[in-house]
């Protein structure tokens, strides 16, 4: 798997229903560059960090073919990637009763799938991804601001629980902006339990097959920052630095590059920093509202 990219809009995701294919990538910078000649497998490894800026429908594949062993996904907490943590975040409740959902395609590997900026009771967009979803087995993920427009206990059971909540014993969240916007981020953490927060802190990480997968908070100001020193921050190094999977995805909800209308958040570069010079491999962000992809870059 590659960080190779792509953009969207909200308005093609009905057609990317409708059709059963993802639609003609914009040209965001111009032709694209003819490809370079295959480089040694250790300069690959330097610049494979990829970002993609998520918002609509992104469908994930994890596993390379029959080089992925199949793997729970079950959490780990905050310190070494390979203990499950205990929780002081309350269970979730259950979600609203719903209707019938597509039989999952099924993979002998293991599969994460899944969007961000997902549920608003005004619009039927999270009904249409999660119809999506509902046809794919495996892990899935958020990539922030689940339930608008402020994360409420009232908003997850109301906009997000008759769509999305269909798929929440498999479920992965993280949070955005949006979600912050209830106190202590009581409606998210309420809704999701102790899958958003394995060790009380809403940053965590685990194993699916043979990739490490790092959930961050974004919202920077509410966690007590993003950087190297943060309780973050130095979460994300040790957890980094513990870790011995072959390969390494991380998301969260503000992307570090956007070609959207919010564009590019600084705020986040030291965690870009330490998962480049970890050598990961793939960041999925949510946010601005588009479907964007950019091929392997650095921090800058």
């Amino acid at each position: 798997m590659t960080g190779d990219g792509v953009e969207a809009s909200s308005d093609t995701l009905s057609r990317m229903i409708e059709a059963n294919q993802p639609p003609e990538p914009r040209e965001l910078m111009g032709p694209p560059e003819p490809p370079e000649p295959p480089r040694p497998a250790s300069l690959v490894r330097q610049v494979t960090l990829g970002a993609v800026g998520f918002v609509a429908a992104l469908i994930l594949l994890l596993g390379l073919l029959n080089l992925v062993d199949p793997s729970s996904g079950a959490p780990t907490g905050n310190g070494s990637p390979a203990a499950v943590a205990s929780s002081a975040v309350p269970s979730a409740a259950p979600p609203a009763s719903f209707g019938p959902a597509a039989s999952p395609v099924r993979s002998g590997d293991p599969v994460l799938v899944g969007a961000g900026d997902i549920a608003d009771c005004g619009l039927d967009g999270d009904s249409a991804t999660a119809t999506l979803v509902a046809s794919i087995e495996g892990t899935v993920f958020t990539a922030g601001d689940n339930a608008y427009p402020a994360g409420s206990a009232g908003q997850f059971r109301d906009c997000y629980g008759p769509t999305w909540g269909r798929f929440l014993d498999r479920t992965r969240p993280a949070p955005g902006n949006h979600d912050h916007e209830t106190r202590d981020l009581a409606g998210y953490l309420g809704y999701f339990g102790a899958a958003a927060a394995p060790a009380g802190k809403s940053w965590y990480s685990y194993e699916l097959g043979t990739w490490h997968v790092i959930v961050l908070d974004s919202s920077c100001d509410a966690v007590g920052g993003c950087g190297p020193n943060s309780d973050q921050g130095r979460w994300l190094a040790a957890d980094l630095a513990a870790s011995r999977a072959r390969c390494t995805l991380a998301i969260w909800h503000h992307p570090r590059f956007s070609s959207g209308e919010r564009g590019d958040d600084a705020a986040v570069a030291p965690f870009w920093r330490a998962l480049y010079d970890a050598g990961a491999d793939l960041i999925i962000n949510g946010h601005d509202h588009d479907y964007e992809r950019f091929a392997p870059q650095d921090p800058e």
